[in-house]
């Protein structure tokens, strides 16, 4: 179902006491700087989730709202209630904001498989040397504790990736088209006793990491992840994910990291003209990364322990974004 953007600034403006208001530039930007988005996509986004989604019906524009306001703010539960009160007597309570909230999220994050090509990663058992005790990794990337015994890491079994939904855009790739493929970390809590393996160099702390994967016009053409940081650095996550698919000869675009280990898929600068090229690539890349982290739920340290929840809000973000590309708000041409 369509609703203008006109009615979603409008719709703001109400829920910010100032219904009568006339549109501006200043109201558009308090719109973006609230919800991250403007209103031409939050429109956009309730039409693919209307249309082409199994979300609840129940699910109203103001619910959306809601959902947006908090991937971007990622305030406490209680400020977040006193942003959405749509005009109601009195506050909406953390319970119903976080009842809605993950009603829409697996929606909206459900789109990455028309937009993009998506992996979810499932890495089966983690073995350990003290008295051969087992950690398992549940399917959302969470530990299963089988112990209270605190024992050392030294070896990670083979990983095993399930392919869930797949996009046009990473399997109708062309030899010759240019892929150009980084990590980003998020931070997480601490789950559990204190373990390296958790740990992520890009902040100091424990978090997951992401692979995202972009395409000559900057579109977004897959994303892997969760993937616990200390276990999986950027070469070995594409190693095990879209290495394992491409055809034979054809290379992509990456950092150092990449260039070092794999260099038959990541080939190095041969002159100045290919060098300047390369730096071009990964920065207009990391414009991308950007994006996705000026949404504080991928930003600030996430305020769960169900990485599978984590994995839902990241892929909503990337869908974004991805709408964002597609209206012509693109990365800047190479």
């Amino acid at each position: 179902m369509w609703i203008d953007p006109a009615a979603w600034h409008r719709m703001y403006l109400e829920q910010i006491g100032d219904g009568n208001r006339e549109f501006s530039s200043e109201t558009r930007a308090g719109y973006s700087a609230m919800f991250g988005v403007a209103p031409e996509i939050t429109a956009m986004a309730w039409e693919h989730l209307t249309e082409r989604t199994e979300m609840d019906r129940k699910v109203k524009p103001k619910h959306l709202h809601d959902l947006l306001a908090a991937l971007k703010v990622y305030a406490s539960e209680e400020n977040m209630t006193k942003m959405t009160r749509h005009g109601a007597k009195k506050p909406v309570t953390a319970k119903t904001h976080r009842k809605w909230f993950w009603k829409v999220v697996p929606a909206l994050a459900s789109l990455e498989g028309i937009l993009v090509r998506s992996t979810v990663s499932y890495p089966n058992v983690i073995m350990l040397q003290s008295q051969q005790i087992l950690w398992c990794i549940s399917h959302n990337g969470c530990f299963e504790h089988l112990t209270n015994i605190h024992v050392r890491v030294t070896h990670v079994l083979n990983l095993h990736v399930r392919r869930v939904q797949i996009a046009p855009l990473w399997e109708k790739r062309t030899p010759g088209d240019l892929i150009v493929v980084d990590g980003t970390d998020c931070q997480v809590q601490e789950r559990g006793p204190r373990w390296s393996g958790n740990f992520s160099h890009k902040f100091n702390g424990p978090g997951v990491r992401y692979e995202v994967i972009t395409n000559r016009e900057g579109t977004i053409i897959r994303v892997d992840g969760p993937y616990i940081a200390g276990c999986f650095p950027d070469a070995e996550i594409f190693r095990r994910g879209a290495m394992l698919e491409l055809e034979p000869g054809e290379t992509c675009q990456g950092d150092g990291i990449y260039r070092n280990q794999l260099p038959h898929v990541f080939p190095g600068d041969t002159n100045e003209e290919e060098r300047k090229f390369a730096n071009r690539v990964r920065a207009r890349h990391e414009t991308l990364n950007s994006r996705l982290k000026r949404f504080g739920i991928l930003d600030q340290k996430f305020r769960s322990n169900d990485f599978e929840k984590h994995g839902w809000a990241f892929r909503a973000v990337a869908v974004l974004c991805q709408l964002e590309i597609q209206v012509g708000m693109g990365l800047f041409a190479l």
